[in-house]
């Protein structure tokens, strides 16, 4: 028995319209990546590297990122990255991202499964751990020991603390500069976070009017 043919046309007789979208995501090796976006917290100390085939998948993503927050240009790299809190995302393409404009198409686009999840991670996830809390090893006999997990750092009662966001309050500058600058100092942080006693204090209010001073230079209130 011959198969019946599959219906081509829809319901009206004309012919189903196929996407105009490009297609979002790489795929090796036919695609290779044209977009990328490197997003650092610098409070949870999370990392979040994403890429795109499409120009508005990036775009998606870097919206979903962003929504609802005022952004700024890095004072480090004002050309690749833009801030908010202590989020920063760079990308090589960043002016070309942030300037396209969706067609209708893609402005009915949502992102799939599992990049929603993914972003909700990156900006609201707990701080990342520096300690994975166990590790293993193999023995002589080809097994693998797990070695016990180490005792967890106490909390640290940060009211006994000098913060970087009072010292930048009490020097005048934006806190995300503050912390900008220390980094660009290559200034070590604490284990605890940007807090320490009065003498590290010191060291900081000077790294901190510098970049108040470099601020004001370039016209950055």
């Amino acid at each position: 028995m011959a198969r019946r043919k599959q219906r081509t046309e829809t319901s009206t007789g004309d012919a189903p319209k196929r996407s105009k979208l490009e297609p979002a995501w790489p795929s090796a090796p036919v695609r290779n990546p044209r977009y990328c976006l490197y997003c650092t917290n610098h409070e949870s100390e999370r990392q979040y590297i994403v890429n795109s085939y499409g120009l508005y998948a990036i775009r998606k993503i870097f919206d979903a990122l962003t929504e609802g927050q005022e952004l700024e240009p890095s004072p480090l790299d004002p050309e690749r990255t833009v801030c908010f809190g202590d989020i920063d995302i760079k990308s090589d393409e960043l002016k070309e991202i942030m300037a396209h404009k969706y067609s209708a198409e893609e402005e009915a686009w949502e992102l799939p499964v599992p990049y929603p999840q993914e972003i909700e991670r990156f900006l609201h996830g707990p701080r990342m751990s520096k300690d994975l809390g166990e590790s293993t090893t193999v023995n002589e006999k080809g097994d693998v020991v797990r070695a016990p997990p180490k005792p967890k750092a106490p909390k640290i009662d940060r009211s006994k603390f000098i913060t970087v966001q009072s010292l930048a309050e009490e020097i005048g500058i934006d806190p995300r500069d503050a912390r900008a600058a220390l980094r660009k100092a290559k200034v070590e942080k604490p284990e605890g976070g940007w807090l320490g006693d009065e003498e590290w204090a010191k060291g900081i209010r000077d790294v901190l009017k510098k970049a108040k001073a470099d601020l004001a230079k370039k016209g950055k209130k």
